[in-house]
């Protein structure tokens, strides 16, 4: 069958498959602190999927919605443009289901969330320079309600103003907006603060928690008191006999023996 003869369902599947992540591979947390955009960017030798949309103006119509299903927002001026996208066409805005901030913080950045209605995904990595501007965070946050929320936080690489500005951010729209948030993933979690765990452990949407550091092990206990919480899942670099043993030090109760799983690392993105 010619390529113009393809019906446009078996077009859209072809596409699908050419042009999306699964969302764990999307929102998966970097190796050594590496933002996904600088990984990207190492990856340029090869021919970029989306050049599969340049084939024909159907093509671009059918794919196009495709392309944006996740973003990675990484500096202002791609911030600004993804805006500028959104604003003038309805089709891609609605497409949007993950959003992924590694940059970009400023005053663009709540129109994006304005436009994109649909968003289910938020990943969020507070590590950024400390001249870059955050000033739209707080309003974002609060214009989205994600079912699912991934962050990467290192006290280490990401210096006082994270720790101090932007992860609070995060912790009060918990508190106080995102009342759809099910399923929350931490990766590394060194220095997370008290006021972000404790959030958590209020949160009465909370019904997953998936761990993938031993640095996050500090959080089980305060956590495993949300009486919402069903599930804790642990992946990261601690091996099952080490970790039952401090879980044994920690669970007085007896509630993290129904909580807790344990998986093998799968490695990074």
């Amino acid at each position: 069958m010619s390529e113009p003869n393809l019906p446009e369902e078996l077009l859209h599947d072809i596409l699908q498959r050419v042009l999306t992540e699964p969302e764990d591979i999307f929102c998966g947390f970097p190796q050594n602190s590496t933002p996904r955009w600088k990984m990207i960017s190492r990856s340029r030798t090869r021919t970029p999927a989306s050049d599969a949309l340049l084939v024909s103006k159907r093509w671009l119509r059918v794919g196009s919605p495709i392309l944006y299903r996740n973003i990675c927002l990484w500096k202002p001026k791609h911030t600004t443009a993804v805006a500028a996208v959104l604003k003038v066409q309805p089709a891609l805005r609605n497409a949007v289901r993950c959003l992924r901030i590694e940059g970009g913080m400023g005053e663009d950045l709540p129109e994006v969330a304005a436009l994109a209605t649909n968003i289910r995904t938020v990943y969020f990595c507070p590590n950024i320079p400390p001249s870059e501007d955050c000033s739209g965070l707080n309003k974002t946050f609060s214009l989205l309600n994600p079912t699912n929320f991934y962050v990467y936080f290192d006290q280490l690489n990401g210096g006082v103003r994270a720790y101090e500005v932007l992860l609070p951010s995060a912790e009060f729209a918990i508190r106080n907006y995102w009342t759809h948030l099910n399923v929350v993933v931490i990766g590394n979690g060194n220095g997370m603060s008290s006021r972000f765990i404790d959030a958590l452990s209020k949160a009465s949407s909370l019904r997953t928690l998936s761990l993938s550091s031993f640095w996050s092990i500090n959080m089980l206990e305060p956590l495993a008191w949300n009486p919402h919480l069903r599930q804790i899942y642990y992946s990261g670099s601690l091996d099952k006999e080490l970790m039952q043993r401090l879980l044994e030090e920690l669970d007085r109760t007896g509630r993290f023996a129904s909580l807790f799983k344990y998986y093998k690392p799968t490695g990074f993105s």
